[in-house]
Protein backbone atom coordinates (compact mmCIF):
# COMPACT_ATOMS: atom_id res chain seq x y z
CA UNK A 1 0.00 0.00 0.00
CA UNK A 2 1.33 3.24 -0.99
CA UNK A 3 1.64 6.37 1.24
CA UNK A 4 2.32 9.94 1.61
CA UNK A 5 4.37 10.38 -1.79
CA UNK A 6 5.79 13.70 -2.19
CA UNK A 7 7.43 15.10 -5.07
CA UNK A 8 10.80 16.78 -5.28
CA UNK A 9 11.90 19.42 -7.67
CA UNK A 10 13.56 22.28 -5.30
CA UNK A 11 10.72 22.46 -3.10
CA UNK A 12 9.12 21.41 0.17
CA UNK A 13 6.19 19.45 1.13
CA UNK A 14 3.43 19.07 3.50
CA UNK A 15 3.02 16.38 6.10
CA UNK A 16 1.21 13.72 6.13
CA UNK A 17 -0.12 11.31 9.25
CA UNK A 18 0.31 7.40 9.46
CA UNK A 19 -0.70 4.32 11.56
CA UNK A 20 2.38 3.01 13.44
CA UNK A 21 3.91 1.75 16.49
CA UNK A 22 3.74 5.16 18.49
CA UNK A 23 5.24 3.28 21.92
CA UNK A 24 8.17 1.35 20.16
CA UNK A 25 10.32 4.23 19.26
CA UNK A 26 9.76 5.76 22.53
CA UNK A 27 10.40 2.39 24.90
CA UNK A 28 13.55 1.96 22.27
CA UNK A 29 14.95 4.81 20.81
CA UNK A 30 17.76 3.48 19.90
CA UNK A 31 15.65 1.23 17.11
CA UNK A 32 15.34 3.93 15.20
CA UNK A 33 18.79 4.34 14.14
CA UNK A 34 19.98 1.30 12.09
CA UNK A 35 23.54 -0.47 12.65
CA UNK A 36 25.07 0.80 9.97
CA UNK A 37 24.30 4.35 10.04
CA UNK A 38 26.50 7.46 9.84
CA UNK A 39 27.75 9.28 12.74
CA UNK A 40 25.64 11.89 14.28
CA UNK A 41 27.71 14.61 12.44
CA UNK A 42 27.27 12.94 8.69
CA UNK A 43 28.85 14.76 5.69
CA UNK A 44 26.55 15.15 2.51
CA UNK A 45 26.42 13.30 -0.22
CA UNK A 46 28.60 13.59 -2.88
CA UNK A 47 25.57 13.88 -5.84
CA UNK A 48 23.32 16.33 -4.88
CA UNK A 49 19.27 15.61 -6.01
CA UNK A 50 18.22 17.70 -8.46
CA UNK A 51 16.22 15.95 -10.43
CA UNK A 52 12.65 15.12 -10.16
CA UNK A 53 11.31 12.04 -8.10
CA UNK A 54 8.72 10.88 -6.38
CA UNK A 55 9.28 10.36 -1.95
CA UNK A 56 7.38 8.43 -0.37
CA UNK A 57 6.20 5.76 2.72
CA UNK A 58 4.78 2.24 1.61
CA UNK A 59 4.76 -1.25 3.66
CA UNK A 60 4.68 -3.16 0.72
CA UNK A 61 7.84 -4.93 2.26
CA UNK A 62 5.72 -5.93 5.80
CA UNK A 63 7.36 -2.39 7.17
CA UNK A 64 6.47 1.10 6.68
CA UNK A 65 10.15 2.35 4.52
CA UNK A 66 10.87 5.19 2.68
CA UNK A 67 11.27 5.19 -1.08
CA UNK A 68 11.61 7.70 -3.88
CA UNK A 69 10.83 6.86 -8.18
CA UNK A 70 10.83 8.77 -10.98
CA UNK A 71 7.74 10.32 -11.84
CA UNK A 72 7.34 7.31 -14.76
CA UNK A 73 7.53 4.99 -12.50
CA UNK A 74 10.36 3.32 -14.13
CA UNK A 75 12.80 3.84 -11.28
CA UNK A 76 13.03 2.47 -7.51
CA UNK A 77 15.30 3.15 -4.87
CA UNK A 78 14.59 2.12 -1.10
CA UNK A 79 16.03 4.61 1.16
CA UNK A 80 15.71 2.98 4.70
CA UNK A 81 16.04 -0.66 5.91
CA UNK A 82 14.54 -0.39 9.87
CA UNK A 83 12.06 -3.44 10.29
CA UNK A 84 11.35 -2.50 13.84
CA UNK A 85 10.38 1.06 13.21
CA UNK A 86 7.72 2.20 11.49
CA UNK A 87 8.64 5.17 9.28
CA UNK A 88 6.39 7.84 7.51
CA UNK A 89 5.24 11.31 6.48
CA UNK A 90 8.06 12.02 4.66
CA UNK A 91 8.53 15.42 3.46
CA UNK A 92 12.13 17.58 1.04
CA UNK A 93 13.81 20.40 2.34
CA UNK A 94 13.94 23.25 0.07
CA UNK A 95 16.99 22.21 -1.94
CA UNK A 96 16.05 18.73 -2.43
CA UNK A 97 19.48 17.64 -0.25
CA UNK A 98 17.72 16.19 2.92
CA UNK A 99 14.17 14.50 4.37
CA UNK A 100 12.57 14.98 7.27
CA UNK A 101 10.35 12.01 8.37
CA UNK A 102 8.70 10.52 11.52
CA UNK A 103 9.51 7.91 12.89
CA UNK A 104 6.95 5.72 14.89
CA UNK A 105 4.88 9.05 14.92
CA UNK A 106 6.45 10.24 18.37
CA UNK A 107 9.77 11.44 16.74
CA UNK A 108 11.11 13.47 13.74
CA UNK A 109 13.95 12.49 12.19
CA UNK A 110 16.20 13.82 9.40
CA UNK A 111 18.79 12.43 6.71
CA UNK A 112 20.52 13.40 3.44
CA UNK A 113 18.37 11.99 0.05
CA UNK A 114 20.52 8.83 -0.21
CA UNK A 115 19.32 7.81 2.91
CA UNK A 116 22.40 8.65 4.70
CA UNK A 117 23.06 10.37 8.01
CA UNK A 118 19.89 9.77 9.46
CA UNK A 119 20.08 11.84 13.15
CA UNK A 120 17.16 12.49 15.67
CA UNK A 121 15.18 16.21 15.11
CA UNK A 122 13.39 16.29 17.94
CA UNK A 123 10.04 14.53 18.95
CA UNK A 124 6.36 15.34 17.20
CA UNK A 125 4.38 14.98 14.15
CA UNK A 126 3.93 16.31 10.52
CA UNK A 127 7.32 17.70 9.95
CA UNK A 128 7.36 20.55 7.45
CA UNK A 129 10.39 22.83 6.15
CA UNK A 130 10.74 26.55 6.29
CA UNK A 131 11.20 27.71 2.64
CA UNK A 132 14.24 29.03 3.77
CA UNK A 133 15.35 25.26 5.00
CA UNK A 134 16.57 26.95 8.62
CA UNK A 135 13.14 25.85 10.28
CA UNK A 136 10.80 22.83 11.11
CA UNK A 137 7.43 23.41 11.66
CA UNK A 138 5.67 20.47 13.89
CA UNK A 139 3.12 19.22 15.62
CA UNK A 140 3.65 17.70 19.17
CA UNK A 141 1.70 17.27 22.81
CA UNK A 142 4.73 18.21 24.94
CA UNK A 143 2.36 20.58 26.57
CA UNK A 144 -0.88 18.00 26.97
CA UNK A 145 -2.65 18.83 23.54
CA UNK A 146 -1.20 18.93 20.39
CA UNK A 147 0.12 22.20 19.55
CA UNK A 148 2.43 23.62 17.35
CA UNK A 149 6.05 24.48 17.47
CA UNK A 150 8.95 25.36 14.97
CA UNK A 151 12.81 24.00 15.52
CA UNK A 152 15.68 25.87 13.92
CA UNK A 153 18.87 24.22 12.69
CA UNK A 154 20.63 25.04 15.37
CA UNK A 155 18.07 23.65 17.94
CA UNK A 156 16.03 26.84 19.18
CA UNK A 157 12.55 25.52 19.77
CA UNK A 158 9.53 28.05 19.35
CA UNK A 159 5.86 27.20 20.88
CA UNK A 160 3.92 29.16 18.39
CA UNK A 161 0.29 28.24 19.66
CA UNK A 162 -1.25 27.75 23.31
CA UNK A 163 -4.96 26.66 23.03
CA UNK A 164 -6.76 23.51 23.76
CA UNK A 165 -7.46 22.62 20.76
CA UNK A 166 -5.50 20.08 18.50
CA UNK A 167 -3.44 22.06 16.34
CA UNK A 168 -1.94 19.86 13.62
CA UNK A 169 -0.83 19.30 10.20
CA UNK A 170 1.07 22.45 9.82
CA UNK A 171 2.35 23.85 6.77
CA UNK A 172 4.56 26.98 5.38
CA UNK A 173 3.54 29.27 2.17
CA UNK A 174 5.99 29.29 -0.41
CA UNK A 175 7.02 32.66 0.81
CA UNK A 176 7.18 31.56 4.20
CA UNK A 177 5.31 34.39 5.79
CA UNK A 178 2.36 32.13 6.75
CA UNK A 179 1.66 29.26 7.71
CA UNK A 180 -1.49 27.14 7.73
CA UNK A 181 -3.01 24.60 9.95
CA UNK A 182 -5.83 21.91 10.83
CA UNK A 183 -7.56 23.14 14.27
CA UNK A 184 -10.94 21.79 16.15
CA UNK A 185 -10.57 25.02 18.25
CA UNK A 186 -14.01 26.10 17.32
CA UNK A 187 -15.81 22.84 17.43
CA UNK A 188 -14.63 20.83 14.54
CA UNK A 189 -11.52 20.28 12.18
CA UNK A 190 -11.33 23.68 10.00
CA UNK A 191 -7.97 25.19 8.05
CA UNK A 192 -6.77 27.73 9.64
CA UNK A 193 -3.59 30.47 8.42
CA UNK A 194 -1.93 32.41 10.69
CA UNK A 195 1.62 34.32 10.46
CA UNK A 196 4.67 32.75 10.84
CA UNK A 197 5.34 33.72 14.18
CA UNK A 198 1.85 32.64 15.18
CA UNK A 199 -0.44 35.82 15.00
CA UNK A 200 -3.08 36.92 13.05
CA UNK A 201 -5.01 33.27 13.26
CA UNK A 202 -7.80 33.02 10.91
CA UNK A 203 -10.33 30.08 9.93
CA UNK A 204 -10.83 29.94 6.44
CA UNK A 205 -12.81 26.96 5.70
CA UNK A 206 -15.87 27.86 7.95
CA UNK A 207 -18.57 27.72 4.68
CA UNK A 208 -17.60 24.03 4.23
CA UNK A 209 -19.88 21.48 5.86
CA UNK A 210 -17.52 18.35 5.77
CA UNK A 211 -13.91 17.78 7.38
CA UNK A 212 -10.96 19.14 5.24
CA UNK A 213 -7.62 16.91 5.63
CA UNK A 214 -4.34 16.79 3.81
CA UNK A 215 -4.54 20.88 2.62
CA UNK A 216 -1.05 21.54 0.72
CA UNK A 217 -0.60 25.40 -0.35
CA UNK A 218 -0.79 26.62 -3.83
CA UNK A 219 2.76 27.21 -5.67
CA UNK A 220 1.79 30.95 -6.25
CA UNK A 221 0.21 31.27 -2.80
CA UNK A 222 -3.01 32.03 -3.30
CA UNK A 223 -4.61 29.79 -1.24
CA UNK A 224 -4.57 25.89 -0.15
CA UNK A 225 -5.86 22.36 -2.06
CA UNK A 226 -7.08 19.77 0.58
CA UNK A 227 -9.17 16.83 0.81
CA UNK A 228 -12.65 16.12 1.43
CA UNK A 229 -14.81 13.31 1.82
CA UNK A 230 -18.55 12.66 1.00
CA UNK A 231 -20.68 9.61 0.44
CA UNK A 232 -17.72 7.03 0.44
CA UNK A 233 -15.59 9.28 -2.07
CA UNK A 234 -12.39 11.46 -1.48
CA UNK A 235 -12.07 14.58 -3.73
CA UNK A 236 -9.68 17.58 -4.05
CA UNK A 237 -10.85 21.17 -3.12
CA UNK A 238 -9.32 24.75 -3.13
CA UNK A 239 -9.62 27.45 -0.67
CA UNK A 240 -8.43 30.74 -1.45
CA UNK A 241 -7.07 33.19 1.60
CA UNK A 242 -10.32 34.95 1.45
CA UNK A 243 -11.91 31.88 2.30
CA UNK A 244 -13.76 31.26 -0.86
CA UNK A 245 -14.19 27.39 -1.69
CA UNK A 246 -14.42 25.18 -4.69
CA UNK A 247 -14.04 21.92 -6.30
CA UNK A 248 -11.08 20.81 -8.09
CA UNK A 249 -11.94 16.80 -8.73
CA UNK A 250 -14.97 15.09 -8.68
CA UNK A 251 -15.20 11.37 -9.30
CA UNK A 252 -16.47 7.87 -7.10
CA UNK A 253 -12.95 7.43 -6.03
CA UNK A 254 -10.74 7.83 -2.69
CA UNK A 255 -8.20 10.32 -3.84
CA UNK A 256 -5.79 11.65 -1.74
CA UNK A 257 -3.67 14.47 -2.91
CA UNK A 258 0.09 14.70 -0.95
CA UNK A 259 2.44 16.62 -2.66
CA UNK A 260 2.24 19.60 -4.98
CA UNK A 261 5.19 20.41 -7.19
CA UNK A 262 6.05 24.36 -8.86
CA UNK A 263 4.42 23.26 -11.74
CA UNK A 264 0.79 22.63 -10.04
CA UNK A 265 1.48 19.21 -11.00
CA UNK A 266 0.09 17.11 -7.50
CA UNK A 267 1.13 13.52 -6.72
CA UNK A 268 -0.86 11.01 -4.44
CA UNK A 269 -3.40 7.76 -4.03
CA UNK A 270 -6.21 6.84 -5.75
CA UNK A 271 -8.65 3.87 -5.05
CA UNK A 272 -11.70 3.05 -6.82
CA UNK A 273 -14.06 -0.07 -6.96
CA UNK A 274 -12.10 -1.30 -10.45
CA UNK A 275 -8.56 0.12 -8.50
CA UNK A 276 -6.74 -0.92 -5.84
CA UNK A 277 -4.41 1.93 -4.07
CA UNK A 278 -2.24 3.35 -6.46
CA UNK A 279 0.10 6.45 -6.69
CA UNK A 280 -1.23 8.61 -9.35
CA UNK A 281 -0.52 12.34 -10.58
CA UNK A 282 -2.05 14.74 -12.26
CA UNK A 283 -2.32 18.82 -13.04
CA UNK A 284 -4.65 20.65 -10.12
CA UNK A 285 -5.33 23.42 -13.06
CA UNK A 286 -6.62 20.61 -15.60
CA UNK A 287 -6.62 17.31 -13.11
CA UNK A 288 -6.49 14.34 -15.70
CA UNK A 289 -5.41 11.70 -13.19
CA UNK A 290 -3.30 9.25 -14.53
CA UNK A 291 -1.65 6.23 -12.61
CA UNK A 292 2.05 5.86 -12.50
Amino acid sequence: MPYAPSVSKERTRRPWTAVGAAMLCLAVPALCQPKDALPRQPQPPTTPRTEDRILFSTNRDGNFELYIMTPDGQWLQRLTNTPQVQETDPCWSPNAQKIAFECDEIEIWTMWADGSGRMKLTRGRDPSWSPDGNRVVFSDTRHGNPELYTISIDDVLVRLTVTMAAETNPAWSPDGERLAFVSDRDGQNEIYVMNADGSNVRALTEKLDRTPAGMLWSPDGTGLYFNVENEGSRNLYFVSLKGDIRVVTKGAHVLTMSDLGKNFMAVGTATSSLKPNDIVTFDVRTPAIRQL
